[in-house]
């Protein structure tokens, strides 16, 4: 889907999308600028209503176009984007904010603590001197506690 409107974008003339957008204003006084994103919302809502695009209740499925930025927050992260780096780039004001995207996979968070132990990982002791953790050898599931 994605794919045809990308073609048909380009079919337009260069007037129409000078900045290569895939949601253009085709006319009026916003012509060629983005849609808005109550535009976005409300046609691809027509378009769940069309398909009879159904939520498990049984409802026509009310899309929310936030969602689709949650969804490529998710994926940043899994995808091993560093939280601060996306933090910045979805302009949020607070580290908090961008924590709402860190539903992190069973195996990204395993990659991660693969790394953090072949590193050589540090804990404090009460005291407060640096010794190295030993972050073990454990089982599948054993590492998520550890």
């Amino acid at each position: 889907m994605i794919q045809a409107k990308i073609k048909l974008t380009e079919s337009l003339s260069k007037n129409l999308n000078s900045s290569d957008l895939l949601f253009p204003n085709k006319d009026g006084k916003r012509k060629s600028l983005p849609i808005s994103a109550k535009v976005f919302n409300d046609n691809l809502n027509r378009l769940t209503h069309r398909c009879q695009i159904r939520d498990n209740s049984g409802e026509i499925f009310h899309i929310k176009n936030h969602a689709f930025r949650h969804r490529y927050g998710v994926n940043m992260i899994n995808n091993g984007m560093n939280i601060l780096y996306l933090q910045k780039l979805m302009a949020h004001a607070s580290p908090e904010m961008t924590l709402i995207y860190a539903q992190i996979h069973d195996n990204t968070l395993r990659t991660e603590w693969e790394k953090a132990r072949f590193k050589g990982a540090v804990r404090l002791t009460p005291n407060g001197n640096i010794v190295v953790a030993n972050l073990g050898n454990s089982g599948r599931r054993k590492w998520l506690r550890a």
